[in-house]
């Protein structure tokens, strides 16, 4: 094969993997990670975590880097990365329905 018989399957390929076009999108609410609001109750198993871990936890899970978490509650990015691990294993270890093995963060 030649290369630009290569390029000309991969421009068909790319082709076939763009966006459809729909006539219009329906408008969905969702509660999806609203506390109380049925589901996986996140904010209720958080609740015994100590203060440093809850807070690093929240503010990791809400798509913060740990850079963020070390400003907020004062220190290094290593020592953010501990408390939101510590609570990431002990809302595991303490939820029936978790997934731990194989389980990354």
């Amino acid at each position: 094969m030649t290369i630009a018989h290569r390029e000309a399957i991969a421009v068909v390929r790319a082709s076939r993997r763009g966006p459809e076009m729909v006539e219009n999108i329906p408008d969905a609410v969702t509660t999806l990670g609203a506390p109380g609001a049925g589901g996986p109750d996140l904010w209720g198993r958080r609740g015994p975590l100590p203060g440093q871990q809850r807070q690093a936890r929240t503010e990791r899970d809400a798509a913060g880097g740990y850079a963020e978490i070390a400003v907020t509650l004062g220190g290094t990015v290593e020592a953010a990365r501990r408390p939101a691990a510590v609570a990431l294993t002990d809302v595991r270890k303490n939820d029936p329905g978790a997934i731990t093995s194989g389980a990354s963060s």
